[in-house]
């Protein structure tokens, strides 16, 4: 009976160490597991932030784009042509209504100044000589942007 009884503690022995061998595995593999979940999460908030500031960086693109665009809308340019006859030329992308061009008293006398309609692209030309009262005045350009012209006037001032 006392050799049962040894043999019987030798496998109690032998099963605590194997418990406790197995029980210290699953710690190391425990820890492992809570390391990669710590890494992960840190992998997760970092992909987060660049996600939040490649988003920032697109919507302030995207906010020069369209602040680009709706300064181009609508452009005019007085060009120099020869001695004293300039073009004016709508370098927009957009049509521009109820036109009217201001030469301050430097264009010649039944030049065109007033437009219903101003497409992109489109120009006309102007004689443009300073008088002894106004010296190189800027030539004013006023339009709207709606066919009904029921917005606010916008304005150019152009040198020459």
């Amino acid at each position: 009976m006392t050799v049962a009884a040894f043999v019987v503690s030798c496998l109690a022995v032998a099963v605590s160490v194997a418990a406790a061998v197995i029980a210290h595995q699953q710690r190391r593999i425990g820890d492992r597991s809570a390391a990669a979940a710590e890494a992960s999460l840190r992998e997760a908030r970092r992909a987060s932030q660049a996600a939040v500031e490649l988003a920032e960086i697109e919507a302030a693109r995207r906010a020069e784009e369209l602040a680009a665009a709706e300064a181009n809308r609508i452009r005019f340019d007085l060009q120099y042509r020869t001695g004293e006859q300039y073009r004016l030329v709508h370098l927009g992308t957009q049509t521009a209504y109820g036109v009217k061009v201001d030469t301050q008293d430097q264009g010649v006398l039944g030049e065109r100044v007033d437009f219903d309609e101003f497409p992109a692209g489109d120009f006309h030309d102007y004689v443009l000589a300073p008088t002894d009262q106004v010296e190189n005045q800027p030539v004013e350009v006023t339009w709207h942007e709606l066919p009904d012209l029921s917005d606010e006037p916008q304005r150019q001032l152009l040198r020459f």
